[in-house]
Order: structure tokens, then C-alpha cells, then sequence
């Protein structure tokens, strides 16, 4: 089966694909192509998602479907969009699903994929939809995340880390990172003013690629995380 019929699968349709019931398999697509794709036994899976979440993904996935291996790379947003951009222009694209946390950056792409709508199509509001090739996954939100065991005066707001109390106890992800960082920053931009960048890199943070959970001692701010991890 040619590889680059699959290319066009968003991961929501790969995300449904894992949790829908077995009695449902002729939503993902007809009794051939669910044969096809049994015998290619491979999915190529690109994310700028956690590492830890898409694996919960695969093995949901892989319940239903465990004739297809599934072959994750994981990568920050901006570098994972200069992965598909480079491989696309030398004809070498090998994605069959990309998610990225930032739909702004993957329109442009969206010459690359086919249409496709997974089951619940029909219940996506019409606000999030940009395009017949790219599908929405989910919300995504920053909140202020610190280690209770080193700060008992958290941050109660995004002012508060620009605090001289705070110095060098500030964890952030740099914008050229994409996706969702890049969220943040405009953020920061239109809502705190361009000098919040100058008051908080007084603080000294320090700064990270990706958002991904890494072991830290420092008080981190980060994509849908509560608290920093100290292990």
C-alpha cells in the first residue's frame, strides 16, 4: 500500500481511531483499508505533544489495532515543523500522522495532507475548524507551576515573576520553540507589554527548548502542568 495515502491523518482521527468501541471499526474507513493498513503493519507518528500522554495514545491505539506498530517522533513545535518541511521538499516526507500544537504553522502545510474528518466530525464547533486536512485535538492552556517543596510564596499571578524574590527559581520555554510557546509570548505581548520580557529576564530564568516534563529543581512555568516535578 502506498505510505502516502495515510500521510494525511491528523492525529484526532488516530486519537478516536483508539477509544472507539470495537463494534464501531467501520466508522475509520472500509473493511480494505483497515486490511491495507493491517498488512503495512507501521504508523510513522510525529508530535510536538508530551512524550508520556502520546504513549498513553499508542497503547490505547494499539488495543484495537495490534497488527500496526506505531513509530513515535517527538520533537518541540518549531523543530518538528522544519522536520516536515525538509523532508516534504526532498519528496522523503515518512509522517503518516503529524500533531502540532500550533495550527497557524501547520496551515500552510496543509497542501501536504488529503481530506479527512474522523467520526465525530459532526460535533467539532464550526470556530475551531480551519481547514478539511487539519483537525483539532484539544485546548491547551498555561498556568504558573512551582515546587512546594523550595517556594512557599508562590506566584499568585504572570506579574508576580518578575519579582526580584524569584531570581534564578524561573523555568520557561523560549519562544523560537513554536506551538503553543509561542501562544504564551503573544500573551505576554498584548496583555503584560513588551517590558515584561525585560523586568523577568531580570530574574535570570533559566530557559528550555520544549515544554516537555524534564527533571528540575526549578520553579518551572509550563503547558497544562500544576506543579514542577523534583524527581
Amino acid at each position: 500500500m502506498d505510505r502516502r495515502t495515510f500521510t494525511t491523518l491528523t492525529l484526532p482521527g488516530v486519537a478516536t481511531l483508539a477509544l472507539a468501541p470495537a463494534a464501531r471499526a467501520q466508522e475509520f474507513g472500509s473493511a480494505e483499508l483497515i486490511a491495507a493498513a493491517k498488512a503495512e503493519g507501521k504508523l510513522v507518528f510525529y508530535t510536538a505533544n508530551f512524550a508520556e500522554i502520546e504513549q498513553q495514545v499508542i497503547k490505547a491505539f494499539n488495543k484495537r489495532f495490534p497488527e500496526i506498530k506505531v513509530e513515535m517522533v517527538r520533537a518541540p513545535g518549531g523543530q518538528l515543523i522544519t522536520r516536515v518541511k525538509t523532508e516534504a521538499a526532498a519528496g522523503k516526507l515518512i509522517a503518516d500522522v503529524v500533531d502540532h500544537s500550533d495550527r497557524a504553522l501547520m496551515q500552510p502545510l496543509e497542501d501536504l495532507f488529503q481530506d479527512y474528518a474522523p467520526p465525530n466530525a459532526a460535533d467539532y464547533s464550526k470556530d475551531a475548524l480551519i481547514s478539511s486536512k487539519l483537525w483539532p485535538r484539544a485546548t491547551i492552556a498555561w498556568s504558573i507551576g512551582y515546587n512546594t517543596e523550595l517556594v512557599k510564596d508562590p506566584p499568585k499571578s504572570w506579574m508576580d515573576l518578575t519579582k526580584p524574590q524569584y531570581d534564578k527559581l524561573i523555568g520557561q520555554v523560549f519562544a523560537q520553540s513554536g506551538g503553543t510557546t509561542w501562544t504564551r509570548i503573544m500573551f505576554e505581548r498584548q496583555v503584560l507589554g513588551e517590558h515584561y520580557w525585560a523586568r523577568q529576564a531580570a530574574t535570570h530564568p533559566v530557559l528550555y527548548p520544549s515544554g516537555a516534563r524534564r527533571p528540575t529543581r526549578w520553579c518551572a512555568v509550563r503547558s497544562r502542568s500544576r506543579r514542577c516535578s523534583t524527581t
